[in-house]
């Protein structure tokens, strides 16, 4: 498979595989959250940091239908197991220093990313 194969299992940080267009689909929804910097958005943020580690977490305030209106959570408010490893490969620091990187230890183009 070429690099740019969209179907391409790529590694992620926390060491599992995904495909590339479902890393990226993930990607895209936590990059826009953090790049919003308003405070619901970051809060949205960290609290989907918190259900990916632990899925019994209880979500702060509104920050479900923040998390289902971008598609990291379904409208029942589960979170699919691909958008878990990206969240927690991706959103690094703490509550007072949070951040993201791309999920993967390669550039979002770079072929050395393909499983």
């Amino acid at each position: 498979m070429s690099a740019t194969d969209q179907n391409a299992l790529i590694r992620l940080r926390n060491g599992k595989e995904a495909p590339r267009s479902a890393v990226m689909t993930s990607w895209v929804a936590i990059k826009s959250l953090a790049d919003q910097g308003d405070m619901n958005s970051v809060i949205a943020l960290y609290e989907a940091r918190e259900l990916a580690r632990d899925p019994r977490h209880a979500l702060w305030g509104g920050t479900a239908d923040v998390l289902i209106n971008t598609g990291l959570l379904a409208r029942d408010g589960t979170m699919h197991g691909i958008t878990r490893d990206v969240i927690l490969s991706a959103v690094i620091g703490d509550e007072t220093g949070l951040s993201v990187t791309w999920p993967t230890d390669a550039p979002p183009g770079d072929g050395a990313s393909v499983a």
